[in-house]
């Protein structure tokens, strides 16, 4: 009695539609720079001919300074600890710049 091996399934094949995903990504980062914009300026999106707007931005403000001040700590603490390895510094501080905007 011999046994035989089982059929080969063909490798997983990449998904067809990567493109759509890193479009739908770059929407919404440009989104959040948008929103951040929109934060800086004192400009809300949406609310005109609105009875009422209901923000939790205020009881939330606190725990976001104090998160962005963190991270501006840890980019501090990073550039002074990566000084001899330029190139993992500059990657690192473009990563920690873009987390203290995004934390904003």
């Amino acid at each position: 009695m011999t046994l035989t091996p089982p059929a080969a399934q063909p490798p997983p094949t990449a998904p067809r539609h990567a493109s759509s995903s890193v479009l739908r990504f770059l929407a919404h980062e440009h989104r959040i720079m948008e929103s951040l914009i929109r934060w800086a300026t004192r400009r809300p999106h949406g609310t005109k001919g609105v009875d009422g707007v209901f923000t939790h931005g205020r009881d939330q403000a606190g725990m976001m300074y104090g998160l962005t001040f963190a991270c501006v700590i840890e980019t501090v603490a990073l550039s002074f600890l990566l000084a001899r390895w330029p190139v993992v510094h500059t990657a690192l501080l473009v990563v920690d710049v873009y987390t203290v905007l995004f934390v904003l």
